[in-house]
C-alpha cells in the first residue's frame, strides 16, 4: 500500500505543471503571440491589381491560419494564408499564385503576388 501511494505522489508531482509551463500548446483560438490578430468575419473586401475588381470575402481564423471565402466571380484567389508573426502566407490559388503580405492591423492586410502584382484585404 504504502509503495502505490509513494508511486501515486511522484506521478501526481511530475504531471502537476501549470498551462504556461506547456510550450507545445495548440492555439485555436487565435490568441497566440506567434501570429498577429486578424479579425474573423464575413465583411472583408479584397480588391487591387492582382484582382482587378473589389470582392466581398469572408474570412475564418483557426489560430494561424485563415480561410478566404468570397463571393461573386471565381477569381483562381487562394482561399487559404497562414500568419506568422505579421507575415502572411498564403496558399496559391487556381489562377494567382505567390501572394504574400504584411498584417497592416487586425483589419487590414496589404501585399503582392507573383508578377508583382498588388492587393489589399480589409474590412
Amino acid at each position: 500500500m504504502t509503495r502505490v501511494s509513494v508511486f501515486a505522489l511522484l506521478f501526481a508531482s511530475a504531471c502537476s505543471g501549470s498551462v504556461a509551463d506547456n510550450t507545445d500548446s495548440d492555439d485555436t483560438d487565435g490568441s497566440s503571440a506567434a501570429c498577429e490578430e486578424v479579425t474573423a468575419g464575413d465583411d472583408w473586401a479584397w480588391s487591387g491589381t492582382c484582382i482587378g475588381m473589389t470582392m466581398g470575402c469572408e474570412i475564418e481564423r483557426d489560430g494561424c491560419e485563415l480561410t478566404i471565402t468570397c463571393s461573386g466571380m471565381d477569381m483562381g484567389l487562394p482561399e487559404s494564408a497562414m500568419v506568422d508573426g505579421t507575415t502572411v502566407m498564403f496558399d496559391d490559388g487556381d489562377d494567382v499564385t505567390g501572394c504574400e503580405g504584411t498584417v497592416e492591423d487586425a483589419n487590414t492586410l496589404n501585399g503582392t503576388c507573383d508578377g508583382d502584382c498588388s492587393w489589399t484585404l480589409e474590412r
